[in-house]
């Protein structure tokens, strides 16, 4: 893909601590990441526990557990991330 995309990251809830809530800090890395590349990326909560999922132009493009996903950070040493980056780049 050669454009910037609008990239669509749902996410459901998890448990931390025995507590099932939503919980975006795992998705940090996943926001800086594609924004530094350009993409602009919005986030929305689903009820489909421990899932993350990755759209792109109407399609699933990526989809993980988020407890996959590093804690916090920039992205740059999250092996999921990098993963997500690849999918939204050559996604068309």
């Amino acid at each position: 893909m050669s454009e910037k995309a609008k990239v669509h990251v749902y996410y459901g809830p998890y448990d931390c601590f025995g507590y099932v809530t939503f919980r975006d800090c795992r998705l940090d890395g996943i926001r800086e990441l594609l924004e530094q590349n350009g993409h602009e990326v919005s986030f929305q909560p689903i009820q489909d526990r421990d899932q993350v999922r990755v759209i792109v132009n109407g399609e699933l493009i990526y989809k993980c557990n988020i407890q996959d996903l590093h804690f916090g950070g920039d992205g740059l040493l999250d092996p999921r991330c990098e993963e997500i980056l690849r999918a939204v780049n050559s996604a068309y």
